[in-house]
């Protein structure tokens, strides 16, 4: 792996991700599922997959 290829912490604070003077609204963000359709193509089910995870969260962690 190169340098140039190698994250940074610099560029999770570079664009001021946890400065409170910039706070990003929730809604703004993706769910899980969302983000595992999009990755999918489109063929994941992310509203299901959203709907059951607390639920998964629960079994599978405690």
């Amino acid at each position: 792996m190169t340098s140039h290829t190698t994250p940074r912490s610099a560029n999770a604070v570079r664009p001021g991700l946890w400065d409170p003077a910039k706070p990003v609204a929730r809604t703004s963000l993706p769910s899980a599922g969302d983000m595992h359709r999009r990755l999918s193509g489109g063929t994941f089910d992310g509203e299901q997959y959203d709907k059951e995870m607390p639920e998964r969260t629960l079994a599978g962690l405690y």
